[in-house]
């Protein structure tokens, strides 16, 4: 189940999301918070340099839209994100520019890149927004989702 639409590459960008299927993102985040329930999202991300609208991985671009992307939807109620790098498209890791799911610079491959993104961005959401605010539910100790194997979607 898709919690964003797909057509017309909006998959793409973290700003569309699946109504049809969640017609109350608001509604279900409260009813999992009054039911202690935590929740997490697959991402299946692009990267911004694949669409041509700013750098590499540690660009500025790339930054600023993979963190106001992923912390836009913890700040609604989710709870932590699953890296889903095993999908026709992904994140590379720095210094490489390519969409696909195998990128390597130096050993260090997409999958563990991405986790390691992942992992930090709950990280510092937790430290700078949960935690500050009391919230020992969903805040604490953060927490990703990672296949650590090589794609087999295709």
């Amino acid at each position: 189940m898709n919690w964003r639409n797909t057509s017309n590459n909006q998959d793409h960008y973290y700003d569309h999301p699946n109504t049809a299927l969640f017609p109350d993102f608001v509604e279900w985040f409260e009813y999992l918070k009054a039911h202690k329930l935590r929740t997490y999202f697959n991402d299946h991300p692009f990267p911004v340099a694949g669409r041509d609208a700013g750098g590499l991985q540690t660009s500025p671009e790339e930054i600023s839209f993979r963190w106001n992307g992923l912390s836009e939807w913890m700040s609604r109620g989710l709870t932590y994100w699953w890296f889903d790098h095993n999908w026709g498209f992904s994140i590379p890791p720095p210094f490489v520019n390519t969409t696909h799911t195998d990128g390597e610079w130096e050993g260090l491959d997409n999958a563990a890149w991405g986790s390691h993104v992942y992992f930090q961005s709950v990280e510092w959401y937790d430290k700078t927004v949960r935690d500050p605010a009391g919230d020992t539910w969903y805040g604490g100790r953060p927490m990703t989702l990672t296949k650590f194997g090589k794609p087999d979607w295709r």
